[in-house]
């Protein structure tokens, strides 16, 4: 089992200015979530219509791509690299209590099931791809029903572990191999976040924070995520691997609260917005140096 090493910095800075927010709307009565965005700031999107049907997009300059799994009724997409192979799971139509992992590429979809995997539990998640397509990080549950994160290079699949956590989700890989990944409780309440380098594990926490979700990592060792602040919103962050610095994102277009899901290694970030009246919105934040 490998071992979380302490907390990762406790430094925090205000990033006010250092970037500018755009925002994007869904279709009328629905939501939009911008999930990941790739070196050419190709944006890979969740769209949800009205009537809360879900489906993909992949936005590559003004060509719009939708992307839904033919084997499954309802397609969830997380991760896109360099050359527009796109990561998720679906669930599929034969079996509605489980879900399968799937890449997607010019038009192939690729499904995937992790060593291990029970279906009856949970069945396989792709929930992230480095930026030049040779890992993918994932999460699949086991007979006894843990949440086991791995990653993927080629055929290889290896599977993490953090001493003393059953329920791990790996939610972002960079092309060195390191991982960020959340911990849960049996209830599905979020107890840490993790980055693991090979075999240094160390503990992710906005200072003075109440709870943090961590989502990502570029290549330049940026993590980000979201924090709950003393009113219990949230708000967006990154994290400085090698200065051990936290900036919280002040989000410009002075919606409510900021999530923050995606990153590439131009720091252009991906995410979302919720509005002051309760919709939930794309969101782009370019860095402004």
């Amino acid at each position: 089992m490998l071992l979380a090493s302490g907390t990762l910095g406790t430094s925090v800075v205000p990033a006010l200015g250092q970037y500018k927010f755009t925002t994007s709307a869904g279709p009328s009565g629905g939501s939009k979530i911008d999930e990941d965005i790739n070196g050419s700031k190709d944006v890979l999107s969740e769209v949800s219509s009205s009537g809360g049907v879900s489906s993909c997009n992949l936005l590559k300059g003004t060509v719009k791509t939708s992307i839904a799994d033919p084997s499954g009724n309802y397609t969830q997409c997380y991760g896109v690299d360099d050359s527009d192979e796109v990561v998720g799971f679906y669930v599929p139509t034969s079996n509605q209590n489980t879900l399968v992992g799937f890449t997607y590429a010019n038009g192939t979809y690729t499904d995937f099931l992790a060593k291990g995997s029970d279906a009856a539990e949970g069945g396989t998640q792709l929930n992230a791809i480095s930026a030049n397509g040779k890992i993918i990080a994932g999460t699949y549950s086991n007979s006894a029903g843990y949440s086991i994160a791995f990653t993927l290079k080629g055929t290889k699949q290896t599977d993490l572990a953090v001493s003393g956590a059953d329920y791990l989700v790996a939610t972002g890989v960079n092309n060195a191999g390191d991982v960020t990944v959340q911990s849960f409780d049996v209830n599905n309440n979020i107890l840490a976040n993790y980055l693991i380098e090979g075999s240094k594990v160390t503990t992710i926490a906005y200072p003075g924070a109440p709870k943090t979700t961590v989502h990502a990592i570029n290549d330049n060792g940026k993590v980000v995520g979201n924090f709950t602040n003393s009113s219990g919103i949230e708000e967006g962050f990154t994290y400085e691997v090698k200065t051990g610095t936290y900036s919280a994102m002040i989000d410009d277009t002075k919606e409510s609260e900021t999530i923050l899901i995606g990153i590439n290694d131009s720091g252009v970030i991906a995410g979302g917005a919720v509005t002051s009246a309760g919709a939930l919105i794309g969101l782009l934040a370019m860095p402004s140096k």
